[in-house]
């Protein structure tokens, strides 16, 4: 996926482009009306194509992010074989850790 979001806006656009170049040619439109469509048509698919590749990036983004959270917990089920609170932890440390954890659920 990461090879296709780059190019999507250029991609689209060029498409959108050739289609409405074609089929405003084969409607005998006149040759400068015919490319201010295509022109047209290239800045609209781009746009959009822009948008969606912001939403893809936006998406793995948040993917990789969850791997990476999932993956250091097994780490620390793997370290400790369960989940354990130390011995001698104080509880303003584990009720700080609760609160950040949450919050940054929440921001997620």
């Amino acid at each position: 996926m990461e090879t296709y979001a780059p190019r999507l806006p250029a991609v689209l656009g060029s498409f959108a482009a050739l289609i409405v170049a074609f089929l405003s040619f084969l409607a005998q439109v006149s040759p400068v009306t015919c490319v201010m469509r295509a022109v047209a048509a290239f800045m609209v698919f781009a746009a959009f194509g822009i948008i969606i590749r912001y939403l893809l990036e936006d998406a793995m983004e948040k993917a990789n992010e969850a791997a990476k959270r999932s993956e250091a917990l097994e780490e620390g089920h793997a370290e400790n074989g369960l989940e354990s609170i130390a011995p001698g932890t104080p509880v303003a440390q584990l009720l700080d850790q609760q609160e950040a954890y949450a919050d940054e659920r929440d921001n997620s």
